[in-house]
């Protein structure tokens, strides 16, 4: 069972009209306001969260943390909801703004060629700064520090630019 939750009918509209040839797998939608604790997970397997609130673009530097903040709220509801519903994997869309400080201070400067899986989430927005939250709030889950081992699935996504050899 696939369940997509949001505030809206449109995307999860989108989203079972694309899946509706995908073979005998079930998709349930369901109309919840994700930055509440809530029951909308109860059957699922798997949780997918690719949720985000969008900033408006006329928003000051410290109100974009207030709701990039409520943002990692959302991402914890989501965890939550996924553990106390019996879900076995949480799936969550993170970005390689989460690391983008080695971007902007080391790779531009010529002082490294790649971010490594190893490296910490750095970032120097809070853009970057809630998808590391995202990334670290589920760790915590998939250690098992609350009873048992969640399944947590970050996926770094990030847009491919050209690159130029002379820059680098």
């Amino acid at each position: 069972v696939l369940i997509g939750v949001d505030r809206t009918s449109g995307l999860l509209e989108q989203a079972q009209q694309a899946l509706a040839d995908c073979g005998p797998a079930r998709f349930e939608t369901i109309l919840a306001d994700v930055t509440q604790i809530g029951p909308w997970l109860e059957g699922a397997d798997v949780v997918l969260h690719l949720g985000y609130q969008r900033p408006p673009g006329t928003a000051l530097l410290m109100e974009r943390f207030e709701i990039e903040l409520t943002n990692v709220r959302m991402a914890q509801n989501v965890y939550h909801c996924a553990y106390a519903s019996g879900v076995r994997r949480v799936v969550v869309g993170s970005s390689n703004h989460a690391a983008d400080w080695y971007e902007h201070a080391l790779i531009h400067e010529g002082k490294s060629d790649v971010v490594r899986p190893t490296d910490l989430p750095l970032s120097d927005n809070f853009y970057g700064w809630a998808k590391a939250s995202y990334e670290l709030l589920g760790f915590v889950d998939a250690a098992g520090r609350l009873g048992r081992k969640l399944e947590v699935v970050l996926l770094r996504i990030g847009a491919p630019r050209d690159v130029s050899g002379r820059r680098y």
